[in-house]
């Protein structure tokens, strides 16, 4: 037996995982506070490329993969903004706690 994982478990997985989290962010962006800490950690995934230092440099694969997951940081984040607003908008526009008062 092989504990190696196949391309379509490690897909599944990764999928699954994407999903708890726009889950867990989209409740997060109903908090108080919520809604601005992710799009502060949205801001805070933004990475910029102006190669000022040497334009003939090109990224290497670590920069690479840091983008890589900037961008799926910044998807999640911002399925998580779209769900709630969605959420709030079939709610009539109101929170639940807006919505109880």
């Amino acid at each position: 037996m092989t504990d190696e994982l196949s391309p379509m478990q490690i897909e599944g997985r990764l999928n699954a995982y994407r999903r708890l989290l726009v889950g867990l962010a989209t409740h997060l962006a109903a908090l108080p506070d919520g809604r601005a800490a992710i799009e502060a950690m949205i801001a805070d995934a933004e990475t910029v490329d102006t190669q000022d230092e040497d334009p003939g440099v090109l990224p290497d694969q670590g920069f690479a993969g840091q983008e890589i997951a900037d961008e799926e940081i910044r998807h999640i984040l911002g399925s998580a903004l779209a769900r709630r607003q969605a959420l709030e908008a079939g709610a009539g526009g109101l929170t639940k706690q807006e919505a109880a008062e």
